[in-house]
């Protein structure tokens, strides 16, 4: 995660391994909740987010990665 500007937070994800997980989805799941934009492919994708959504995206995203790990 990076700043962008005044306003936003730019977002990057990249899968290591061999995981069979699509982290565009995960990814989309929690952005969808929150507000932004998510762009690239299941194992490498990125988002925009609000800074003052900073927090709640981190809550959200840790939630959705255990839900994960517990398919696994």
């Amino acid at each position: 995660m990076s700043y962008s500007g005044e306003k936003n937070i730019k977002v990057s994800v990249r899968g290591v391994g061999n995981t069979n997980r699509n982290l565009r989805e995960i990814l989309t799941r929690v952005v969808d909740e929150i507000g932004g934009e998510v762009g690239g492919h299941e194992t490498a994708c990125g988002a925009t987010i609000l800074k003052e959504n900073e927090d709640e995206f981190i809550k959200l995203l840790k939630k959705n990665f255990e839900v994960e790990i517990i398919k696994i």
